[in-house]
């Protein structure tokens, strides 16, 4: 591909792939942190972290993060800033996806949704048998449009 399109037109591709490379190092080196740990924390997280020259961008999104899962994400940030000290993390957490587990009346199920519907789903465990949640209360709890 280089050699018909020149170097310029892959170069930012050619960012992509390494920064795929690095961040899958950096995802090996916390997760055996996390093995070595005595107290586990209550979800499993799996980052990538990419250079935002190389990709391209998203607006931010605001979203409140239910507790489990921020303290899951301010765990790796403390991780990546003792090796990177300077840089900043920044989330998007519109292109995250995550697995869930949940009961349902006629059997267990594993499912496979973005962060906001994860977010949205985590909700109703809090709320009581034969409780519901109206949107009002759904769009307060999460801060999601």
């Amino acid at each position: 591909m280089k050699l018909e399109c020149g170097s310029s037109f892959t170069h930012n591709l050619e960012s992509m792939f390494k920064d795929m490379d690095v961040a899958r190092d950096e995802m090996s080196a916390y997760s055996s942190i996390q093995r070595e740990r005595r107290d586990r924390l209550p979800v499993d997280l799996n980052v990538s972290v990419l250079s935002a020259s190389a990709w391209p961008t998203y607006p931010d999104v605001q979203v409140r993060i239910p507790p489990e899962i921020a303290t899951a994400v301010d765990d790796f940030e403390k991780f990546y800033n003792t090796k990177y000290n300077g840089r900043k993390l920044n989330w998007k957490h519109q292109l995250a996806h995550c697995q869930l587990r949940a009961r349902f009346p006629k059997g267990d199920k594993e499912l496979v949704v973005s962060s906001f519907q994860a977010i949205v789903l985590l909700l109703f465990n809090d709320i009581p048998e034969g409780g519901s949640l109206g949107y009002a209360q759904i769009q307060e709890a999460t801060m999601l449009c």
